[in-house]
């Protein structure tokens, strides 16, 4: 009868408005229900409308914590210059490492005056520290994005004096690795800004580093080298200060010119210690397999009881 049949069609629409808010053919239900109240003339009966109570029902807006960002993409968070870390950053597990093959807690401090990086120094001073050196443009930088799985928190560039301070990162509240300064170049780019900024402030940090575990040498297999590397090596063999030469951007070098860069370096520096074929490109298995070798010998060194100096 004419009864059931309008209950049937409201019951109809009621069900096909409640699929139509969750979004499911929503182009299509209004039409179709609308033309089942036509055929059965049923225009005056206005379908009653019911609240979903689905799970695809919008939610309340809610305030958010504004650095919860930082979890949605734990693999490359901002740089941090201040001591405010995100929680969600504390809690990043890195076993017995030190470093972690997907996310690392990194606080940056960029010392650019001697008193800053004196500060620095003594507020860290309990924690093992490893310094990276080498002439500009080496890729001192590169390396320490690519050892800690970073883009860009210590200041990669192609050109040549990127790096104008000394930058202590201090590594999952485990130890610090330290970006010093380039020396200059055998064209001797930037050699004056070098005598009179830099080299001061690379003297206070050898000189008052509480515990300086290691150097991190970069050296571009392809240049010579200049009579600064041959000075910072040979002081570091005097300090009895474990050393290991990284010989960057391996992969634009071609094979017979390897071993010729390596015999060279070895000849004009008098370096006779440990050394690995670096670089940054972690397509590469030689690169992956440089970059493990690297963090064991960081872990190695920091993980000694013995202090170095």
């Amino acid at each position: 009868n004419k009864k059931s049949r309008m209950a049937v069609a409201l019951l109809l629409c009621i069900i096909l408005q409640a699929v139509a808010q969750r979004g499911i053919f929503q182009s299509h239900i209004p039409r179709f229900s609308g033309s089942i109240i036509r055929s059965l003339n049923l225009r005056n009966a206005a379908p009653r409308r019911i609240r979903s109570r689905s799970l695809y029902a919008p939610t309340a807006n809610k305030e958010r914590d504004p650095l919860d960002f930082l979890s949605d993409n734990l693999e490359e968070p901002i740089p941090q210059n201040q001591d405010n870390i995100n929680e969600k950053e504390s809690s990043a597990q890195t076993g017995d490492f030190l470093v972690s093959n997907t996310y690392n807690k990194v606080r940056a401090y960029r010392c650019h005056d001697q008193e800053f990086l004196r500060n620095i120094l003594q507020r860290w001073k309990y924690l093992p520290q490893v310094c990276v050196c080498g002439v500009s443009n080496a890729g001192k930088s590169s390396l320490i994005n690519h050892l800690l799985k970073k883009d860009n928190i210590a200041r990669a560039s192609s050109v040549t004096g990127k790096t104008k301070s000394v930058d202590l990162f201090v590594v999952n509240d485990k130890f610090i690795i330290v970006d010093l300064p380039g020396f200059p170049g055998a064209d001797g780019q930037a050699s004056r800004l070098w005598a009179e900024t830099f080299e001061p402030l690379v003297q206070i940090y050898l000189n008052e580093a509480a515990d300086l575990r290691a150097m991190l040498f970069a050296h571009d297999a392809r240049w010579p080298v200049t009579n600064e590397e041959s000075k910072y090596l040979q002081a570091a063999k005097d300090l009895n200060l474990p050393t290991l030469v990284l010989l960057t951007k391996d992969d634009k070098v071609e094979h017979k010119a390897r071993n010729w860069g390596l015999n060279r370096f070895r000849q004009d520096s008098g370096y006779e210690g440990r050394h690995i074929h670096y670089c940054s490109d972690n397509s590469l298995a030689p690169c992956r397999k440089a970059r493990r070798m690297a963090l064991k010998f960081i872990d190695t060194v920091c993980k000694s009881r013995e202090k170095t100096l």
